[in-house]
């Protein structure tokens, strides 16, 4: 069996078929070509004969395959939930990609659960809301001195490799924080360290939960001169710099998951008060000016990467994704386009959600997936109430990709 294969039948199923109970939400107002309540099994890469037979001989009304001319002939006796995995098959690969923003305004007390956060001293957080330019921040108002956390959080798992069928390769991430600096270019030495922006990894002893670890994947200082204009936004990366990480020593796949192989298993990021941060450190005094911190955001280099570049660029690839799309307008048994397989990190809701609406507007079919999860609570949220990762969706939706 083709590796390809084997993807399909190990992931999915030990046998053929696999009952699409997840999808009931979406089947109840999605009637089939023949009007029956749609029920279907995901299909091999490279089925032989005998496979096809069976499937034909099974009474399933639906099928999870890819979508090429080569099998349109087989496929038009169904509906078709299409899950074609080249790399440029667009739809998949844009969806597979990875995207979060984080705003630092927020301010999450219960600091074992998912999200920004902000040290409490004394009885008093530091750093405070504030609204600058019409943009609602977490700043330096209120702090005389230096302090080693203005902003620390979310702590949450992130994938270590893409799911994709045509490569799982490991994932880069870039991180940007858009942050605006009020001063008086008069009064301060352009030399003068501002802050420190730092993306770091806090990950668990599997068998001891009292031994934590941190890790600092990306650190940068950045000065006065770094803000040009005073009072102005502006976006920070780390020079050009990416992060990911050794899935020797964290595992894609098993980590903080049961597995045959568990032994081998030394840490996990899956609980809470671990995994991945984007903090700032505030390093000047109140002579020094007011740091405004709008929000951290990170994405993948081979995917989300191309929305994140200028507006022609957007342009150009929602483009080549309804174009995608609308070379299947003559298939009209595509109901779904098959997107991110069993996302596990919240930085996969954002890209499903944006290809979503690109073939919506397109006229094409809409998304679907399937969710898998056997950890209970990852990161301090259960795994069954997706309430938090959607609202967080939704939030973004609003506030637009600035």
């Amino acid at each position: 069996m083709s590796s390809q294969n084997r993807i399909f039948f190990s992931i999915k199923s030990l046998a053929l078929f696999f009952l699409f109970i997840s999808f009931i939400n979406c089947a109840i107002t999605a009637q089939t070509t023949d009007g029956h309540f749609p029920v279907g099994a995901f299909m091999g890469s490279e089925p032989n004969e005998a496979v096809k037979l069976s499937y034909d001989e099974s009474g399933l009304n639906t099928i999870v395959w890819k979508a090429y001319p080569s099998n349109q002939s087989y496929l038009n006796k169904y509906d078709v939930m299409a899950f074609n995995i080249n790399s440029t098959d667009w739809i998949n690969h844009y969806a597979t990609g990875c995207y979060s923003k984080w705003e630092s305004e927020e301010n999450l007390e219960d600091t074992l659960k998912i999200g920004v956060k902000h040290i409490r001293r004394n009885g008093q957080f530091i750093g405070s809301q504030a609204n600058w330019a019409g943009v609602q921040c977490w700043s330096t108002l209120g702090l005389n001195g230096p302090t080693d956390s203005l902003i620390y959080g979310p702590h949450y798992f992130q994938a270590k490799k893409y799911r994709r069928v045509y490569g799982d390769s490991v994932i880069n991430f870039i991180t940007r924080f858009k942050m605006a600096l009020n001063y008086n270019p008069q009064l301060v030495n352009q030399a003068d360290p501002v802050c420190k922006i730092k993306v770091v990894y806090r990950y668990n002893d599997i068998n001891d939960n009292s031994k934590k670890y941190t890790a600092i994947l990306l650190e940068r200082t950045l000065k006065v001169s770094d803000f040009p204009i005073p009072d102005s936004f502006k976006v920070f990366d780390f020079d050009g710099l990416i992060y990911h990480y050794d899935t020797e020593k964290f595992p894609s796949d098993n980590l903080g998951r049961y597995s045959p192989e568990s032994s081998k298993i030394n840490y996990t990021d899956w609980v809470e008060g671990t995994g991945i941060q984007f903090c700032v450190d505030w390093l000047g005094n109140s002579d020094l000016g007011i740091l405004y911190v709008d929000y951290a955001e990170v994405y993948d280099d081979y995917g989300w990467n191309d929305f994140m570049e200028d507006s022609l660029t957007i342009a150009q690839t929602i483009q080549k994704i309804k174009d995608y799309a609308e070379g299947y307008s003559d298939w009209n048994n595509i109901k779904y386009w098959y997107a991110h397989d069993e996302p596990h990190s919240i930085d996969a809701f954002i890209p499903i959600k944006k290809v979503d609406e690109i073939v919506r507007n397109a006229g094409s079919a809409p998304l679907i997936t399937h969710f898998f999860e056997v950890n209970v609570y990852k990161n301090g949220i259960p795994s069954n109430s997706a309430a938090p990762v959607y609202q967080r969706v939704h939030n973004h939706q609003q506030q637009g990709s600035d």
